[in-house]
């Protein structure tokens, strides 16, 4: 499995496949941190993606794994035991919810390489 990212495109490549993503990956220049839109990313790597309105947080399952990110919370839980992030996630209009893409991509088994010359974002799995 291999997604390709261009930052501040809405082009991708899924498998050789071009998708169109419905909100840009952005750069936080403040960290230095890529975010993502984490219903594309969760859908392409086949992990169910779940938003819990009344808590603002996006459950990912996928077989024995279960993330849940809360909007605007520098925690995370993988099956029940809390990570701390460096970025919160958020929620950006039209109510696009974005994850630091390396620490969420990471735990749920994928590999990042970022080019920086191109701002071409490579997750394999």
């Amino acid at each position: 499995m291999e997604i390709k990212l261009i930052i501040g495109q809405l082009n991708a490549i899924v498998n050789g496949e071009d998708r169109t993503l419905d909100a840009e990956p952005f750069l936080k220049p403040e960290i230095n941190r890529t975010m993502v839109p984490i219903r594309f990313i969760g859908e392409a790597f086949g992990v169910e993606v779940i938003w819990v309105d009344e808590r603002r947080q996006v459950v990912l399952k996928k077989s024995e794994k279960i993330i849940i990110l809360t909007i605007d919370s520098d925690k995370m839980l993988v099956n029940n035991s809390e990570k701390v992030l460096d970025c919160p996630a958020e929620m950006l209009p039209p109510g696009r919810t974005f994850v630091p893409l390396r620490f969420v991509s990471e735990n749920l088994g994928a590999k990042v390489f970022y080019n920086t010359d191109k701002r071409e974002i490579t997750i394999v799995k």
